[in-house]
């Protein structure tokens, strides 16, 4: 698990797709802050944990629309077998998105996993 806050930027169509996403990867320990509409009059900043945002959002079509900012809050602590969970994951989604290289590496920055281990199991997808 990564010690440091994660930053995504989402459209409207994908955000609650990621955000369940997220859930499953993540879990609902984190703390996730949703930003819409940044600068512009209806700015919306919302700041709880994965699944009461996703109700929020559900709540209501208007709550899903404009563009979002998604900042996920730090893990407490490294724990391996948590990682190598997150790992087993995550993997399998970027690896269909992008490459083995590309999809390793980001999967290293997320998890804290050095970049050859996650690389030798992107490959064996």
């Amino acid at each position: 698990a990564l010690n440091e806050t994660i930053i995504f930027y989402e459209s409207p169509k994908r955000i609650l797709a990621t955000l369940t996403d997220m859930l499953e990867v993540f879990g609902n320990e984190r703390k996730v802050c949703l930003a819409k509409e940044l600068t512009k009059s209806f700015e919306t900043i919302r700041t709880d944990i994965i699944e009461n945002v996703i109700e929020y959002l559900s709540a209501d079509l208007a709550h899903q629309k404009g563009e979002f900012v998604i900042l996920i809050s730090s893990a407490d602590k490294i724990d391996l077998v948590d990682a190598e969970n997150q790992l087993g994951k995550i993997l399998p989604i970027l690896c269909a998105e992008m490459g083995a290289s590309k999809a390793a590496k980001l999967a290293a920055k997320i998890t804290g996993i050095d970049k050859k281990h996650c690389y030798n199991k992107a490959i064996e997808l």
